[in-house]
């Protein structure tokens, strides 16, 4: 397993951006030959931080570079503050970032696979959203996406103005959405762009949700599952007691692992 911390300007984003890299080792039977083999393009999953996170939390709270190593899967995790993967109505576009510069910068200088069908996404909280909005925006680039106690309705939570005052998020949200016109833009709202993958008979990622029953995004979750059954669309719900924390994500990390590349584990 080799594990980079890379700095790079990014031109999306007009500064120098942070992100952790975990290339996992190629497996041989024969013990002589080298530990990469150049040739090969990894599968990847961009796996997203929440917020007050950073690109570095999966590598300091989780087990994702045994996992990375055991699935055969490279790992990108990039950085990007309290930005909610969205270009932020008075900040810097993080969605175009992450969507559109991150995997060209990645598939160019990692050997990493531009096939949609090895591409995955998932993330926690923030990074929850972040992975369903980029599965959802762009279905025809991910094989599948996966959120753990994600943020799944923006505007939702913006309505709870005592709880985002209460978890120091509610001005972040104005930098983000403006208000909750902007929240509820169909390029921010989940919900939206379900509908509008019914509409258009878009062909899905296969999607995964987990939160626990305690989580005081519960109910917010439920408000995506709703809309998903009401829409008909096919997606791997769990549910368990846990509250918003890295004990819960580090057990589920597992299971996102397992439900995303079981099938494909080396």
């Amino acid at each position: 397993m080799a594990l980079f911390q890379i700095s790079y300007p990014s031109k999306v984003l007009r500064k120098e951006t942070l992100l952790s890299v975990c290339l996992p080792n190629v497996r041989y039977q024969d013990a002589a030959k080298e530990v990469y083999d150049w040739n090969k393009k990894f599968a990847v999953l961009y796996l997203l931080h929440g917020a007050g996170g950073n690109h570095m939390d999966w590598i300091r709270y989780s087990s994702v570079e045994r996992l990375a190593d055991e699935y055969q899967v490279a790992v990108v995790m990039p950085s990007v503050g309290l930005g909610f993967y969205t270009d932020m109505k008075y900040g810097s576009p993080y969605f175009t970032y992450v969507a559109e510069e991150l995997p060209r910068y990645m598939e160019k200088v990692f050997p990493i696979t531009d096939n949609p069908g090895e591409r995955f996404a998932a993330g926690l909280s923030m990074g929850g959203y972040g992975a369903m909005k980029l599965g959802l925006t762009f279905p025809e680039r991910f094989a599948a996406v996966a959120s753990m106690s994600g943020v799944l309705d923006v505007e939702g939570l913006m309505k709870k103005e005592e709880l985002t005052r209460e978890i120091e998020l509610d001005q972040v949200l104005r930098w983000c959405y403006g208000d909750f016109v902007g929240a509820k833009a169909q390029e921010n709202d989940l919900c939206s762009l379900l509908e509008r993958a019914v509409e258009r008979q878009m062909k899905l990622p296969r999607i995964f949700q987990c939160v626990g029953t305690e989580d005081f995004l519960y109910e917010i979750n439920q408000t995506f599952l709703k809309k998903a059954k009401e829409l008909e669309i096919d997606l791997a719900y769990e549910e368990e007691p846990g509250i918003h924390e890295w004990d819960y994500w580090e057990k589920k990390l597992f299971r996102v692992f397992e439900w995303m590349f079981s099938e494909r584990k080396v």
